[in-house]
């Protein structure tokens, strides 16, 4: 069997033309890298060297070996570097967990820190937040906060809006009420339309329902897609209207594909938070991670 050093000093010979050179750059005696030249000749059966009194000149044979192994050779090199140099700067391991929707808009672009590892999981609120609370994350992007386990902190992120839109190539009776200064539409016309909800449960429909009519939404969605930008991609495509947030759907808006409907100025948000524990803010990576998450999520919806 061949060991890997034979050929680090097969290496070493050739590009440094002698023995006594090759022993200085691998920090090994000249008779260790004489051995280990030896033993890879006749492992290999041929002479990979002629030696001269202040040379060693390869062969045909050694020119086409070095052609061979100098590209491996120089990736196991790097490679054991480079796992040497990830041993002395050991990284931090941060468990995320945020609305898939959210993270891939306002999160992931944030994501990089040379000495952070990320492991992100998806899932509802509650979900998360259970998680967070058995110690499963370290972080959780939340739409809501709970207030019973004081070991969990929340800040404020931001403050999601939501609107109520529909394709742009839509026929429907609701284009009378896209206009800015326009009425809202009737909760009995709203009923009479094709809704796509995230859920059966209509998580977003119905805060949207309680503000403009107090009352629980009397409807059945002809879709449901569990991922926001899907939904308004299907919106896009005149398969009915929704309610999503605004970060979701503000390209959308500006380049013509959907358009809003009136609400009456109803101001149809949600809080959303970052939670951790307490106690997780005094790790630094962790502190550095949330800071950076708070200032750039935050900038970017002023």
């Amino acid at each position: 069997m061949v060991n890997f050093e034979w050929y680090r000093s097969f290496v070493a010979i050739y590009q440094a033309g002698t023995i006594t050179s090759a022993s200085e750059i691998l920090f090994l005696t000249q008779p260790a890298v004489s051995q280990h030249l030896n033993s890879l000749e006749t492992t290999l059966g041929t002479k990979l060297f002629e030696r001269m009194p202040r040379k060693m000149k390869p062969t045909d044979d050694g020119k086409a070996l070095y052609t061979r192994v100098i590209s491996s050779v120089n990736t196991l090199e790097s490679t054991t570097g480079e796992y040497y140099q990830e041993k002395s700067k050991p990284k931090t391991l941060i468990r995320l967990g945020s609305p898939s929707d959210f993270f891939s808009k306002k999160v992931l672009s944030h994501l990089g820190a040379d000495n952070l590892i990320f492991r992100i999981n998806f899932g509802s609120a509650q979900q998360l937040l259970d998680k967070l609370e058995k110690r499963k994350l370290d972080v959780v992007i939340a739409t809501k906060k709970e207030s019973y386990n004081k070991a969990i902190e929340y800040q404020k992120l931001f403050v999601e809006k939501f609107v109520l839109i529909q394709s742009t190539k839509s026929s429907s009776s609701l284009k009378d009420f896209t206009n800015k200064h326009s009425t809202a539409p009737s909760e009995s016309l709203l009923q009479q339309q094709s809704w796509i909800s995230y859920d059966t449960d209509l998580p977003i429909i119905r805060r949207f329902w309680r503000e403009m009519f107090q009352t629980r939404p009397a409807i059945t969605p002809s879709i449901i897609i569990p991922n926001l930008s899907i939904i308004l991609k299907a919106i896009e495509e005149d398969k009915g209207i929704s309610v999503l947030p605004s970060y979701i759907c503000q390209e959308a808006i500006a380049t013509g594909k959907v358009e809003v409907i009136a609400t009456q100025n109803k101001n149809i948000s949600n809080d959303i938070f970052i939670a951790y524990r307490k106690e997780d803010i005094k790790k630094p990576n962790i502190s550095s991670f949330i800071n950076t998450i708070i200032s750039n999520v935050r900038c970017s919806f002023l």
